[in-house]
């Protein structure tokens, strides 16, 4: 009874929308763009699929450059699966990468490359002049 009073408590209707909007698989992952693609290529290159929503060429917040990789709307699924056929493909002088976008639920920020946690190496007794190990007793 408390968790469904907090749960309407907390609950924010646009951001639901949000999600049910991003888990329909509308929103695709462009990676390996040029860096002088623009919004306007983008979406060009996208509209022999169907119809764009939008489309965003994720840029440095402090030199305004591109970062390489962007995501474009479709307006349907159908579209969007179209879409997905650019995989692969020129575009610039690069070959893209496109991938279904993922939400934030289905992306592990703990996972690491390799398999490796975040936790302690083992067999490291401190460092950075910590010392860590056994004391030495004189006797």
């Amino acid at each position: 009874m408390i968790f469904a009073w907090l749960k309407k408590l907390f609950s924010r209707p646009e951001l639901e929308a949000r999600k049910s909007d991003k888990a329909s698989g509308k929103k695709l992952y462009i990676g390996n763009l040029h860096y002088s693609a623009s919004d306007e290529d983008l979406k060009n290159l996208f509209i022999q699929c169907g119809n764009v929503q939008s489309a965003n060429v994720i840029k440095d917040k402090r030199s305004g450059k591109s970062r390489g990789y962007g995501f474009v709307e479709m307006s349907s699924v159908e579209e969007a699966t179209r879409a997905l056929k650019l995989n692969a493909t020129e575009f610039m002088g690069r070959y893209l990468m496109v991938s279904e976008a993922k939400t934030g639920e289905s992306r592990n920020f703990f996972a690491r490359p390799g398999g490796r946690s975040r936790g302690p190496r083992r067999g490291h007794n401190g460092g950075n002049g910590y010392g860590g190990g056994t004391r030495r007793r004189s006797s």
